[in-house]
């Protein structure tokens, strides 16, 4: 029988895979080779990997500090929060005590869909600081006249 952490799981990277069935996200174009997109590790905990860019890489848009930040002390904590909450979950079926169940079962939901969100947004961002292609370019040209003109 499969367990909710595999049913989250499978769920999320079918989703996500459905999101970038393009291919350009996700390492197809070169560009996030060395990040994994999984969102748990070898032992099946949720794990937050690694950036794959330096902090400063988004500069100007996004500052060091602001990045850093953003994934030290907000995506890590909801990576061990959701583990937190799967293990509490793990507990009371083993003690048959469902007293806090509903707690851990939003807080799960919660954190690991921060998890997520955050697996997704490190993925689809890069520090390469190429201009937008394809009818994205075309887009913000019909709009803007340029791609310059549109980050005034």
């Amino acid at each position: 029988m499969a367990t909710r952490r595999d049913f989250m799981q499978n769920t999320t990277l079918a989703g996500a895979g459905l999101l970038f069935a393009s291919g350009r996200a996700l390492g197809a174009d070169g560009a996030h080779d060395q990040y994994s997109d999984r969102l748990v590790d070898a032992s099946g905990k949720y794990a937050a990997a690694p950036l794959p860019f330096a902090y400063d890489a988004l500069e100007p848009s996004i500052d060091a500090k602001t990045v850093e930040l953003h994934y030290n002390f907000h995506h890590k904590p909801a990576v061990t929060a959701a583990n937190k909450a799967e293990e509490a979950l793990a507990k009371a079926r083993d003690a048959n005590d469902f007293a806090l169940a509903k707690y851990d079962e939003k807080e799960l939901a919660f954190q690991l869909s921060s998890h997520i969100l955050h697996t997704i947004y490190w993925t689809s961002i890069s520090g390469k600081g190429e201009p937008p292609k394809d009818d994205l370019a075309k887009a913000i040209n019909r709009d803007f006249g340029s791609y310059e003109k549109s980050q005034a």
